[in-house]
């Protein structure tokens, strides 16, 4: 089930990233991160990216999301930073 999500993940990550990195900032909340540093899981993440570049990273509770972001639904889906 894991190699689905993952599958889904990078599918949008290779063929709908280039579409969201034309708006000038969205958040991916709620999503599982695997930071390439380290063998852990990062649960309910939200991801900050502006202008093409990663901005902020942390949990979905604690992270504020700029009024002007595009809002990506992230629950059950993975994504690994370093490949995004």
């Amino acid at each position: 089930m894991k190699f689905k999500s993952v599958t889904y993940c990078l599918f949008i990550l290779l063929f709908v990233q280039p579409r969201l990195l034309a708006q000038s900032s969205y958040a991916i909340k709620n999503v599982n991160v695997i930071p390439m540093n380290r063998e852990v899981v990062l649960a309910n993440q939200t991801v900050i990216v502006q202008n093409g570049k990663i901005k902020l990273l942390g949990n979905t509770s604690t992270i504020k999301i700029p009024e002007n972001a595009t809002i990506i639904d992230g629950t059950g889906k993975y994504l690994m930073p370093g490949l995004f």
